[in-house]
C-alpha cells in the first residue's frame, strides 16, 4: 500500500516541477505560487518518496527512520495533498478578488536611490556594531558557525547588548534589490555602488553563517527582475546562461554550504573545506534532500504529540512569536519555548530546537488535522496578496520578493518564531519606505 502511495506522491511532485518550468518559460515570470509549489513538492512529495524507495541514499543521519513514520501512510498523504490543494484554491480565489484602486505614484527613481543608500549605510553600521561584540569583523566571521550553533556567549568581548542587530544585517539585501529595480525600470547603473553593496551583503550573510539567506536573495532577485521586466522579458542567450549558472551555484551552496561555514573557523579555510567536502563521499548528492526531510517526518511526531500526549497548542506559537524577537539582554525576560523544541524532542528525544515542524505538522500541532486546512488556506491567501502587490510598480517590487521568499522558506519551516526573525529586515525596510514615499512620491 505504501509503495503505491509514495509512487503517487513522486508523480505529483515531478509533475509540479515540470509545470513550474513550463509556466516560467511561457509567461517569463516567477511569482510566489511557483516558489511555494517548488518547495512544497520537494519537501512533501519528492523527498519522502525518495526516502521510502531509496532509504540507503539518505545516509544514517536521516530522520526519516523516526518511530512515527512506520505503518500505513495513506492518511498522512491525504492531508499532505489536501493541504496543497487548499492553499492553491485559496490563492486562486484571492487573486480573482476585486482590487482596490490606488493612487498612481510619480517617478520613484530619486527616493529608490535614497532607499538603497539608507539600507547600505544602516546595514554596514549593524555589521560593524554586531561584529564588535566578538572582537571585530574577522573574529565574527571566523567564529560565525560556532555563534550560530549557540556557542557565542563564550566568545563575547562585551556585555552583548547589541547582539540583536544581527537580525537587521540582511537589510543590506534591499540595497541590491533596489539597484536591480533601478536598472530595469529607469536604466540607472552605478558599478561602484553595485560592488560596494555586493561586498556588504556577502560579509553580512557570511557573518550569519546561513545558506538560506544566499539562496533566498538569489530567488528574490529572480522574482524582482522578471516582475519588473514584464512583457519585455525574453530568454536571450545571456539570460539563459545567467539562469543556468545561478541554478548551479544554488545547488552547490545547498549541498556544500554547511561544510563551508564550518570550515571558516579553521586556520586554512580552503584546506578545511576540501577535507569536509571529501568526507561527504561519492554518490551522496541525494543527501541534499536531508534539508527538506523534516517537513514530512514531523507530521507523525505532531500526531503523537496532539492525540497521545499533550493535546493541541491552539496557535499559541503565533501569539508567542513577537515576544521571541525581543532582545533578552535588554528586556530581561525569558522567551517562550518555541514549537521547534517540542518537535525536536518528539523526533529525537533531545530537548533542542534543531528540527522545525514544517507547515503541515504546524497545523497538526496547533489544531489537529483541521489546523492543516486552516493554516494552508491562510498561507495561500497571503501568497496571493504578495503576488498581487508584486504586479505594482516602484518600492513594492523591491520589498515584496524578499517577503515572498521569506514566507515560503522561513514560513514553510512551520515555526512562527523563525518567520518573525526572518521578516525583521523587511519590516525595517518598510519603515524606511513609508516616509520616502510620502515625501517624494505622493507629495
Amino acid at each position: 500500500m505504501n509503495d503505491i502511495v509514495f509512487a503517487f506522491l513522486l508523480i505529483v511532485g515531478v509533475f509540479n516541477i515540470f509545470w513550474i518550468g513550463a509556466e516560467f518559460v511561457a509567461r517569463k515570470k516567477l511569482v510566489g505560487l511557483h516558489i511555494f509549489a517548488l518547495f512544497y513538492s520537494i519537501s512533501y512529495f519528492i523527498t519522502p518518496s525518495v526516502e521510502h524507495f531509496l532509504p540507503a541514499a539518505m545516509g544514517d543521519e536521516a530522520i526519516w527512520a523516526a518511530k512515527y513514520n512506520g505503518g500505513n501512510q495513506f492518511f498522512t498523504v491525504v492531508f499532505v495533498l489536501l493541504g496543497y490543494l487548499v492553499s492553491v484554491m485559496a490563492y486562486r480565489v484571492t487573486m480573482r478578488m476585486r482590487r482596490i484602486r490606488e493612487r498612481q505614484p510619480r517617478d520613484e527613481k530619486k527616493p529608490m536611490l535614497i532607499f538603497v543608500w539608507l539600507c547600505l549605510i544602516l546595514s554596514t553600521i549593524c555589521i560593524v556594531v554586531y561584529s564588535s561584540q566578538y572582537g571585530g569583523l574577522l573574529a565574527a566571521l571566523k567564529d560565525a558557525a560556532m555563534i550560530r550553533a549557540g556557542g557565542g556567549d563564550d566568545l563575547l568581548q562585551t556585555d552583548g547588548n547589541f547582539l540583536f542587530l544581527k537580525y537587521l544585517i540582511p537589510v543590506s539585501a534591499f540595497s541590491l534589490l533596489g539597484l536591480v529595480a533601478l536598472k530595469v525600470e529607469y536604466g540607472y547603473s552605478n558599478a561602484v555602488l553595485v560592488i560596494i553593496c555586493t561586498i556588504v551583503v556577502i560579509l553580512g550573510f557570511l557573518m550569519m553563517a546561513g545558506r538560506n539567506r544566499f539562496l533566498g536573495l538569489g530567488l528574490a532577485l529572480f522574482i524582482l527582475y522578471f516582475a519588473t521586466l514584464g512583457p519585455r522579458a525574453k530568454f536571450t542567450p545571456k539570460r539563459m546562461l545567467i539562469i543556468i549558472g545561478a541554478i548551479c551555484v544554488g545547488y552547490f551552496v545547498l549541498l556544500y554550504g554547511k561544510q563551508f561555514f564550518a570550515s571558516m573557523s579553521a586556520d586554512s579555510v580552503s584546506q578545511a573545506f576540501e577535507q569536509r567536502v571529501a568526507n561527504v563521499g561519492d554518490g551522496d548528492n541525494f543527501k541534499i534532500l536531508q534539508n527538506f526531510e523534516h517537513h514530512y517526518a514531523s507530521i507523525g511526531a505532531a500526531d503523537a504529540y496532539v492525540y497521545d500526549l499533550s493535546g493541541m497548542r491552539y496557535f499559541i506559537d503565533v501569539v508567542n512569536a513577537p515576544l521571541s524577537i525581543l532582545p533578552t539582554r535588554l528586556v530581561g525576560m525569558e522567551k517562550p519555548v518555541p514549537i521547534s523544541v517540542y518537535n525536536t524532542y518528539m523526533i529525537t528525544g533531545v530537548y533542542d530546537s534543531r528540527i522545525p515542524p514544517g507547515l503541515v505538522a504546524f497545523g497538526v500541532y496547533s489544531l489537529g488535522y483541521l489546523g492543516v486546512l486552516l493554516v494552508m488556506a491562510v498561507y495561500g491567501y497571503l501568497l496571493a496578496l504578495l503576488d498581487r502587490a508584486l504586479l505594482q510598480p516602484g518600492f513594492r517590487r523591491i520589498i515584496v520578493p524578499w517577503i515572498i521568499v521569506t514566507l515560503v522558506v522561513s514560513g514553510g519551516s512551520g515555526d512562527p518564531r523563525v518567520l518573525m526573525y526572518a521578516l525583521l529586515p523587511a519590516f525595517f525596510a518598510s519603515a524606511l519606505v513609508l516616509p520616502l514615499r510620502k515625501r517624494f512620491v505622493f507629495r
